[in-house]
């Protein structure tokens, strides 16, 4: 069985997109926890951390070469 969050932590650094129950997300992937992992995305011309609950994740994927 895959485990999320080990997988998630091989994306550190990397530009990803986070898809959710509530949104999609594309940013830097900073870090991974347990239970949530922290993006840093652009809005507004301003970078900003999302912590964003693992729960609530449906697809997580790089973007590299993008």
């Amino acid at each position: 069985m895959i485990d999320f969050v080990h997988e998630a932590k091989n994306l550190i650094g990397q530009k990803v997109r986070v898809i959710t129950e509530n949104g999609n997300y594309t940013g830097k992937l900073l870090a991974v926890g347990d239970d949530a992992l922290v993006l840093q995305v652009r809005t507004n011309g301003r970078l900003r951390r999302l912590i964003i609950r693992i729960a609530e994740i449906i697809i997580l994927f790089s973007l590299l070469g993008v």
